[in-house]
């Protein structure tokens, strides 16, 4: 009875996830087609424009073909192979336009002598803030342009951006929105309208990285122009935006799907590999696909090597030798050429395969150099700091919805990350203002209690309570009213700032909420510890923060 009991738990259990799972799915599903094509015919909204094709469905073959043709080793006639097919598609891009005013300053790199020359060597300052009051990104940049829906690889879309003005778009009809069918010419009538599942905020999101990457640039770019700057680093940004327009257009494309070679599914079964690319169905159709190897052109391209060395060796260097040529045309040469040559048409089919693990390794690599940085920086998740916090966590988080496993890309699983990502990031600017106003009362509080029993030690002498809140000391308490240089294990005023880091390196490691995960009650002593090396390391880095600590007055961290 125990036993039917608990089956038909189990099969309610998984009856519930099922059904959470495909609610899900519809709930992505009927975003996606049910209001989302019908962005942009709301009163006031920029209209959608529709750019037609420039090349036709057979032009977009050629180039597909061409592309693969431009390596001897890449196979040819792709698209003749069972299971290839290519459709002429209509993609949605928001097109952002927006003015800024720009704020930055960074660590600039001086050389400490003349003769100095490795980066070593160099002395870090900090510039003070440079103001650049106005500055346009019109919607023609690529930064600007983002793709709309979630149904493609980000890398393989790119290609379709828009190169220049819109001359030659019209307005898309309402009908064919509705219908998301439009006739854009070329002999495609009937070309699929898809539709911008992804919100405005997500893609002003994906757009305002890439200002800030430019910004970046550009900043850094301004800051070597100075003769006597020999490196930048560390560069900050305040950017505040003027103003924003956005408007959805349509892209021309050309979609291929197609099998090339084969792998074991989870039933350990051989089955074709199915890839896909897209080529731009705009000016020269620029293609965007993985690079693969015909493992036969291989193979002969190995045994032509290893017959041509082997010819070589026993023409040119047995006669040098006083050997016969024949003596070294045996048996064992023409096992290891067949070897090779096997070998070769091996790393042709599993080239695809290696290509994809050297690309996610160079991800994980980078975003290890990221969360490194982040460390080092003091950074953390339940700390106000600055803004150099979230950016660096927002980069990694959106790094990886973009990259990570994207070779087995699932539309509603990216678009319900996309969207938890934007609202995890909104709730955690919420958050940092909220923790901001907590601690600065607690600071407050703090330096009351402290001018309370320093006033009352004045008169009465050294208490109970000052003994074991403050010490018993207020001369140490006035150098270290707030616990800073005790809670980095050093010795008020005596400590230089290579010590500092190092200290705060060693505590951040050992107290990172995410390091801890045995208990609750451990992660949550673990974010006020944090909290508390966080300011402790914003303050006594700085030296004119670091004097006013040591005076006693009140630092804001």
């Amino acid at each position: 009875m125990r036993t039917d009991r608990g089956f038909q738990a189990l099969i309610s259990v998984q009856t519930a996830l099922t059904a959470l799972k495909g609610s899900r799915a519809i709930h992505c599903k009927a975003q996606e087609h049910s209001a989302a094509h019908l962005q942009g015919f709301q009163r006031g909204a920029i209209k959608p424009r529709v750019v037609p094709f420039q090349i036709s469905l057979q032009a977009a073959k050629d180039k597909f073909e061409q592309w693969h043709a431009e390596k001897w080793l890449s196979p040819r006639r792709v698209l003749q192979k069972a299971g290839a097919e290519m459709r002429p598609v209509l993609l949605p891009f928001w097109l952002f336009e927006a003015a800024i005013k720009v704020e930055y300053a960074a660590q600039i790199g001086l050389h400490g002598t003349d003769d100095s020359k490795s980066d070593e060597e160099l002395v870090w300052r900090d510039t003070d803030w440079k103001t650049i009051p106005y500055r346009e990104y019109p919607w023609t940049l690529s930064a600007m342009q983002v793709y709309a829906s979630y149904n493609y690889r980000r890398d393989l879309t790119h290609v379709v951006k828009l190169p220049g003005m819109l001359s030659r778009a019209r307005s898309l009809s309402r009908d064919e929105a509705e219908t998301q069918e439009a006739d854009v010419g070329k002999g495609d009538a009937g070309v699929s309208v898809h539709p911008p599942s992804m919100r405005q905020a997500v893609a002003w999101e994906l757009a305002f990285r890439n200002i800030r990457q430019s910004e970046v640039a550009d900043a850094t770019e301004k800051l070597l122009k100075d003769p006597q700057v020999a490196g930048v680093r560390d560069v900050k940004l305040r950017i505040t935006t003027l103003r924003r327009r956005a408007r959805i257009v349509y892209l021309p494309a050309y979609v291929v799907d197609y099998n090339f070679g084969s792998r074991f599914n989870a039933h350990g079964e051989r089955t074709p590999e199915r890839f896909q690319a897209v080529i731009s169905g705009m000016g020269e159709g620029i293609v965007a696909a993985e690079r693969h190897y015909d493992s036969m052109r291989a193979q002969l391209t190995a045994a032509a090597g290893v017959g041509g060395a082997t010819a070589l060796v026993s023409w040119g260097v047995a006669p040098l030798l006083g050997l016969q040529a024949p003596a070294l045309l045996s048996a064992e040469s023409a096992f290891w050429s067949f070897l090779i040559a096997a070998s070769a048409g091996l790393a042709a089919n599993l080239a695809p395969a290696l290509l994809r693990s050297y690309e996610e390794e160079n991800r994980l690599q980078n975003e290890q150099q990221l969360f490194d940085k982040y460390m080092a920086m003091g950074m953390g998740p339940h700390h106000i700091g600055d803004d150099e916090q979230e950016l660096i966590r927002s980069n990694v988080e959106w790094q990886r919805w973009e990259g990570a496993d994207k070779w087995h890309w699932d539309a509603c699983k990216r678009q319900l990350w996309a969207d938890n990502l934007w609202r995890s990031h909104h709730q955690r600017r919420l958050q940092r203002g909220r923790l901001k106003e907590y601690l600065s009362m607690q600071q407050e509080r703090e330096r009351w209690e402290y001018e309370q029993e320093a006033a009352r030690q004045q008169r009465f002498g050294r208490s109970h309570f000052a003994q074991h809140h403050f010490g018993g000391d207020m001369e140490n308490v006035k150098r270290d009213h707030l616990g800073y240089y005790d809670a980095l294990g050093l010795e008020p005023g005596a400590a230089s700032l290579p010590a500092i880091k190092a200290a705060f390196r060693q505590a951040a490691l050992m107290w990172h909420p995410d390091k801890q995960k045995d208990s609750e009650e451990q992660r949550v002593n673990a974010e006020s510890r944090f909290r508390k090396l966080r300011s402790a390391y914003e303050v006594l880095r700085d030296p004119e923060k670091r004097r006013q600590y040591d005076r006693g007055e009140r630092i804001e961290a």
